[in-house]
């Protein structure tokens, strides 16, 4: 049977195999004989370097899961990529993985999510299975026809947003080959914007910012299903971090990643602000001060945690690994920390403040509240708009409201993010001309 062909980087299925000490030599054990009576394992896979290379490594350990993790570590280091000098002949793959490499180092500025987000470009659009450019050279992708022939094929499969996205990680790869020497050029800047031919229609306004009342009729309305108290604990519990995660991107711009991210150490609710610790960019690292309404609904939000903890100890069970009388004294310590150290909008699903609420299910309950509020062409993103466009028409200084929503370069926020109204009223410039 032929072996499967391995991409640069990649590495094959790993196997593993039960060995024992016979006369002094290692030997696998028979099919009949029982993996219990193995003294080690030994496991093994191919791998393709990236210098074109097929290699093999192998690992030992006391058990099949030992053995295997130390192959994975051999691999790892086998597959790490040195100073390679990028040439017009390197593979995009290559080129990928090197530009992956510096921004993954800490020197680089990008966050963790941002840094996430690259690689799933690469793997998704780049490299996937459907991309035209996978097996390319950066000379032959460095071509602007062929790149506006790989982004029109994956708007018409996937969207605009990805074929955006696509292009933006290109970009970046083609750069950095432009700071090595490999190019002279970047092909990317001379392919306009690709739109599909036959868009998918969009229920949502991007642009679009909730006027003062339109946004506290979404808060009003999640407020008044966190106060209803039917269902089990959980549902009550979910509507209750909904109603408090609308109020904390409303009054402070956050995105939703980064609400979802505060802790009640990064609090102070006394001097009334948050130090964000930041999620994509040095500039995302910063205070902001929060109106009073929203420090009484994160102090309301204390009291109903730390009755939740109370109530759950009077309840609780013996689990896997804990016994009855250790989960209610650490519901006891949880209430009496409430407000001190965990998340702060934890996940609703357990009782433990240090489970953040997972992206998708807080994402998921963010579209329903909207939809049933009736902002259906909004989206959790609104609020930070709605934040920043606030700010401007209270008339904020542009360079604080960059400071505000964590933007290194003003320009974004004014392009971006502040909402345009073309046709509106206009009659106070007029009494200035």
């Amino acid at each position: 049977m032929a072996r499967p062909k391995l991409e640069l980087g990649e590495r094959g299925t790993a196997d593993a195999v039960p060995q024992r000490k016979v006369d002094g030599k290692w030997r696998q054990l028979r099919p009949e004989e029982k993996p219990r009576l193995a003294e080690r394992w030994r496991a093994r896979a191919y791998y393709r370097g990236f210098d074109g290379v097929r290699g093999e490594e192998s690992a030992y350990g006391r058990t099949k899961r030992l053995a295997l993790a130390n192959l994975s570590d051999k691999l790892d280091q086998a597959l790490t990529l040195v100073d390679t000098t990028m040439t017009v002949n390197t593979p995009l793959s290559t080129a990928c993985e090197l530009w992956l490499t510096q921004i993954r180092r800490t020197d680089s500025g990008l966050s963790p999510n941002t840094i996430k987000l690259y690689e799933g470009n690469v793997t998704r659009y780049l490299l996937g299975p459907d991309s035209s450019i996978r097996g390319l050279t950066l000379g032959q992708v460095n071509m602007p026809s062929r790149v506006r022939t790989f982004l029109q094929s994956l708007a018409e499969t996937s969207g605009d947003g990805a074929a955006k996205s696509a292009k933006t990680t290109l970009s970046n790869v083609l750069n950095f080959a432009i700071n090595d020497g490999a190019l002279l050029m970047n092909a990317t800047l001379n392919v306009r914007p690709v739109r599909s031919q036959d868009p998918k229609p969009s229920r949502h306004d991007n642009t679009r910012a909730l006027t003062p009342s339109e946004r506290q009729a979404v808060m009003d309305f999640a407020y008044q299903r966190a106060d209803l108290k039917d269902g089990d604990p959980r549902s009550i519990r979910k509507r209750e971090a909904l109603a408090d995660l609308v109020a904390l991107m409303s009054g402070s711009g956050f995105r939703i990643g980064e609400a979802r991210e505060v802790r009640w150490e990064d609090l102070n609710l006394e001097g009334g602000f948050i130090r964000l610790r930041g999620t994509k960019s040095k500039a995302a690292r910063r205070r902001i001060d929060l109106p009073p309404w929203l420090i009484a609904r994160l102090e309301e939000r204390i009291k109903r945690m730390s009755q939740h903890y109370l109530d759950a100890a009077s309840h609780a069970k013996s689990s896997a690994g804990q016994t009855r009388e250790q989960r209610i004294a650490e519901l006891r310590r949880f209430s009496e920390e409430c407000g001190v150290r965990g998340y702060v909008i934890s996940s609703p699903a357990r009782l433990d403040p240090d489970r953040k609420w997972d992206q998708s299910n807080s994402s998921n309950a963010m579209r329903q509240i909207l939809d049933d509020a009736g902002f259906t062409w909004a989206r959790g993103h609104t609020f930070r708009r709605t934040a920043i466009s606030m700010l401007h028409e209270g008339g904020a200084k542009l360079a604080k409201i960059a400071d505000f929503a964590g933007h290194a370069d003003p320009s974004m926020t004014a392009s971006v993010y502040l909402a345009r109204d073309f046709e509106g009223d206009k009659s106070d410039l007029a009494a200035m001309l």
